[in-house]
């Protein structure tokens, strides 16, 4: 009995594996040599057939799988098709090639301005939906051009652009003018019916002042450009770079930011900003809403001193605290003004006043477009210096003199 029940589970195995046709009907395994990796993917709205989506991907043709191995250089092929949508396109591009493109490890999904100015949500619902493509891909508008001319220009054998674009994520963290979104984060700001879909944009760059030893560098580099707005899944502006620190501090965004501000004695201080709190207060007279007050604490580090002073005392700390402190609370009110001109809530104000009270928030949510066109938006801003790293003391620091200019200055605060 044992045998024949052992008999019948290899018959029953060997029928699962294998279907009449003589297809297996589990997926056959595949090695990662039949693969390219497509690391940077583009998306167009075609320029000679507007109706139609263009593709561009970056397929390595080195090593198995897109990648490097010993003794193998690195070989790039950008490659393109059209279709009226996405997945046709994707399909295209298969058709010719001698690999499957696999999107399993896409880093970086690119939308040309055309496209963004279109209509972003056809350009980007496969990415959305398809089982291959991934969340955490991060997304970017090419800022004036499309994503098929940026590739083609910015990338050499030399220079990759998927490795320079991976290292936004600790360069983010580190300049404060620009950011990092995902595609589950542009699903959630789509998604979001009173407030701007924000994506952080780039844009091409000449490579004058730049040369690679044993290589060439591309046609052109390419820079943070900002942040484009999309209003109605369609573009609407940018926030230009200017507005950007301001933009990351209004809405919780900024990690780091270097600053270069004037001390009291008038001499360049290069400090290195980051956000302690954000506080977001609606004033409410009954169910209407006045007025919002945006409250931002900063903690900041003296990371270079061009002055021979000691300003690590109460008056001239406060008074460089601020300096500080005025400075960004500029970039701030710029934002917010520059969110007016595009005419939709760029600021993520509806989600935090609904979180803040949503009982009223559901009273005013209907015309909350023309309810931010008039609503008075406060900034406040107010700064701590934390440290001055390793140096207190700059060269050529004469303590007596400083000693007495400290007591003028303690003279002169007391009054």
């Amino acid at each position: 009995m044992r045998k024949l029940r052992f008999a019948v589970a290899i018959l029953l195995v060997c029928a699962t594996l294998s279907g009449c046709s003589g297809e297996p009907l589990l997926p056959m395994m595949n090695e990662i040599d039949d693969f390219d990796i497509i690391q940077v993917l583009g998306i167009d709205r075609s320029a000679e057939s507007p109706d139609e989506v263009e593709v561009t991907i970056i397929a390595g043709k080195g090593a198995g799988g897109g990648g490097e191995s010993a003794g193998t250089e690195r070989m790039l092929e950008i490659e393109s098709a059209t279709a009226p949508t996405v997945i046709g396109a994707l399909s295209n591009l298969n058709l010719y090639s001698d690999r499957r493109h696999h999107l399993g490890y896409t880093d970086f999904l690119l939308i040309g301005e055309s496209a963004a100015a279109d209509d972003i949500s056809k350009y980007t619902d496969y990415f959305t939906r398809y089982h291959e493509t991934r969340y955490s891909t991060r997304v970017f508008i090419i800022r004036g051009t499309s994503a098929h001319d940026f590739l083609k220009s910015t990338v050499s054998d030399a220079h990759f652009v998927a490795d320079a674009l991976g290292n936004f994520d600790e360069t983010v963290r580190r300049v404060g003018n620009t950011g990092i979104v995902s595609v589950i984060d542009m699903i959630n700001m789509l998604d979001a019916p009173d407030s701007a879909t924000v994506l952080p944009a780039l844009k091409t760059r000449d490579v004058d002042d730049t040369m690679i030893i044993g290589g060439e560098m591309p046609e052109k580099d390419f820079a943070p450009a900002g942040y484009a707005v999309l209003r109605d899944f369609k573009l609407a502006g940018y926030f230009e770079p200017e507005y950007s620190l301001g933009y990351n501090a209004l809405t919780g965004k900024m990690h780091t930011a270097p600053l270069n501000v004037k001390d009291p004695d008038g001499f360049m201080t290069g400090v290195i900003v980051m956000s302690d709190s954000l506080n977001l207060t609606p004033v409410w007279d009954g169910d209407k809403l006045k007025s919002v007050t945006i409250e931002s604490v900063l903690s900041a580090n003296v990371g270079e001193q061009h002055g021979r002073n000691d300003i690590y005392h109460d008056a001239p700390l406060a008074e460089l605290c601020d300096t500080i402190s005025a400075d960004v609370k500029s970039r701030m009110e710029k934002a917010v003004e520059r969110a007016r001109e595009l005419g939709v809530d760029s600021l993520d104000l509806a989600e935090r006043i609904r979180t803040k009270n949503p009982v009223k928030w559901k009273r005013i949510e209907g015309n909350w477009r023309e309810l931010f066109a008039q609503l008075p938006i406060n900034v406040k801003v107010t700064t701590c210096i934390r440290r001055p790293y390793d140096l207190r003391e700059p060269n050529g620091f004469k303590p007596q003199q400083a000693a007495d200019k400290a007591k003028t200055a303690k003279e002169k605060h007391n009054g």
